[in-house]
């Protein structure tokens, strides 16, 4: 969003200090109890999102199975 920067702040203020619960990199950080979460996702990116989730929850299985 190098090109709209007014807009980039607004949506980091808003998702990164006032509703922080709905982002789904905090979401994300939480639910795989901190996995390291790539700085370039965009959590309004759902495809990438579903992406990295299943990759987390195979991961979660590998370990858990061994």
């Amino acid at each position: 969003m190098e090109n709209l920067p007014k807009t980039a702040e607004y949506i980091k203020n808003k998702l990164c200090f006032d509703d922080y619960q709905s982002c789904n990199r905090y979401l994300m950080y939480q639910k795989f109890a901190g996995e390291d979460i790539p700085p370039y996702l965009d959590p309004n990116d759902t495809e990438e999102v579903k992406k990295l989730r299943q990759c987390f929850l195979q991961k979660e299985t590998a370990r858990d199975t061994h």
